[in-house]
């Protein structure tokens, strides 16, 4: 769900911009650069980064209070 909103906010950023993706995904026919990369940034590396973000940052950050060690293994 974090990773749909993410997604959502870097979609809209790109709309000011004049950068539309209309699509819901790639089909055979539709084979623009900036619509394949505007498809990886939100099914790959978007979800990624929104992963790293919550289980860095929140998870690792409230297990750190109990120490470093019990933090790494969680």
């Amino acid at each position: 769900m974090i990773a749909n909103v993410a997604t959502s906010v870097i979609a809209d950023n790109f709309s000011l911009f004049g950068i539309e993706n209309t699509s819901s995904g790639l089909t055979s026919g539709d084979s623009s650069v900036l619509s394949i990369v505007l498809n990886i940034i939100s099914t790959a590396i978007v979800p990624a980064f929104a992963e790293e973000f919550a289980f860095r940052g929140i998870v690792m950050g409230s297990l750190r209070k109990f120490g470093d060690t019990v933090a790494i293994i969680g």
